[in-house]
């Protein structure tokens, strides 16, 4: 009889994205679907010969590994002021980028493209005294098939369509008046504003001053396989009904909230743990 082995689940530390520091000051008053990049930054290589001065940076994934994404919630009339929060679906989407071999020459970065010379130049998108020569560096944004109803005398058709993840709130409503939270036991410390203790099921990920949500699962999972050397995360607000501009002190103040400084007010420091959870790695299943 064989020996039966028994792989156990290994995941890298988490990974925090999020957008480049002061980015409402960019993007206020700007169409809503223009998408914020997360990490949003541009690649180390940006500017170099072969490379794009805008080439964005991406976040070093293995190809073919299991992705776990942390979503965080974002509400609207988190500090009270609208009860309960209006929530606001944010449109993310999950880009993949492959390197070429002349990455890990340059850089040791993971690759799964051999081509490292000869990409199709860029000489109309290319600023002055930068050059416009490129490597091969393609990009896919996660996709997923629709099956078509069984067809009679004909092939079959599944159609290959980009997806994207809208975040809603679930009907999750506010910590400030214990929705959401379990009472605790007696004997249990009474808050410092009086009245019965609850349950918190998460800290330090956001200040409960200024995020009703601060307390209770902020975050929905999404489990993935890495298509690409690298994750490159973006999110607009694509709501036909309240699409219009980026307006962090109005409609997108809980964004700027959790992501960025609350540039509607009262303003705070920015969140260091708030933002996108990313883990690779494998498992068994």
């Amino acid at each position: 009889m064989s020996d039966v082995v028994l792989a156990d689940a290994q995941f890298t530390l988490e990974r925090v994205l999020r957008p480049f520091d002061n980015f409402e000051n960019v993007y206020q008053g700007q169409e809503a679907g223009v998408p914020i990049a997360f990490p949003g930054v541009v690649d180390a290589d940006a500017g170099t010969p072969g490379f794009s001065p805008y080439l964005l940076a991406g976040l070093e994934v293995p190809l073919g590994a299991k992705v776990q994404i942390w979503f965080p919630v974002v509400s609207y009339g988190g500090l009270g002021t609208v009860e309960p929060p209006e929530i606001f679906p944010y449109t993310y989407g999950i880009h993949w980028r492959m390197r070429n071999v002349a990455d890990f020459r340059r850089r040791r970065k993971p690759y799964h493209i051999s081509k490292q010379t000869g990409g199709a130049p860029d000489p109309t998108g290319t600023p002055v005294g930068y050059s416009p020569q490129r490597l091969l560096l393609p990009s896919a944004l996660e996709s997923i098939l629709y099956q078509q109803p069984e067809p009679s005398g004909a092939p079959a058709v599944s159609n290959l369509r980009a997806t994207t993840i809208n975040v809603p709130g679930d009907g999750i409503l506010t910590s400030a008046t214990g929705a959401g939270r379990p009472f605790l036991p007696p004997g249990t410390p009474p808050p410092p504003g009086g009245g019965p203790p609850f349950g918190q099921f998460e800290q330090g990920v956001a200040d409960p001053n200024f995020s009703d949500q601060a307390t209770l699962s902020m975050f929905r999972t999404y489990f993935t396989i890495a298509k690409g050397d690298e994750l490159i995360i973006t999110a607009s607000r694509t709501d036909q009904m309240i699409l219009g501009t980026w307006d962090f002190s109005g409609i997108d103040q809980g964004f700027s909230n959790l992501y960025g400084t609350n540039v509607g007010g009262p303003p705070h420091r920015a969140f260091p743990d708030m933002g996108i959870y990313v883990w690779t790695g494998s498992n068994p299943s």
